[in-house]
């Protein structure tokens, strides 16, 4: 996978704030919720199977707040973005009436070849 880049632009990602070495859908799919409903993703995509990429980022990659200018970079339009409370220390997903808020930051794109392997697939 060296050398394929996991997205065009910038990465949306979530994780868990109390051990960010553990999969953060997993204590979604605990709560039953729904991965699409807490993330905000797509609602075309609810009932589809969802594939897991976890990552690290690369020695000296850094993680940002989502800003308004991150939501411009998703085609369309990401109207699931609001601004992070004064003082928070990441972003939070606006999730859908059934899900829940879960932290989220923004980052260059990664390569493959950074991927932490077995990928997982969730099934709705």
């Amino acid at each position: 996978m060296r050398g394929i880049l996991l997205s065009r632009h910038l990465l949306w990602a979530t994780f868990d704030r109390e051990d960010e070495e553990k999969d953060p859908c997993a204590r979604l799919l605990k709560q039953g919720t729904t991965i699409c409903a807490c993330l905000a993703l797509d609602e075309r995509t609810v009932g589809d199977d969802l594939l897991g990429v976890r990552y690290r980022l690369a020695h000296g990659e850094q993680a940002y707040f989502p800003t308004v200018a991150s939501a411009a970079c998703s085609k369309p339009w990401n109207e699931c973005w609001e601004q992070a409370p004064e003082g928070a220390e990441h972003g939070w997903t606006v999730p859908r009436p059934s899900g829940y808020a879960c932290p989220e930051v923004v980052h260059r794109t990664v390569d493959g070849a950074q991927m932490v392997l077995p990928l997982r697939r969730y099934a709705p």
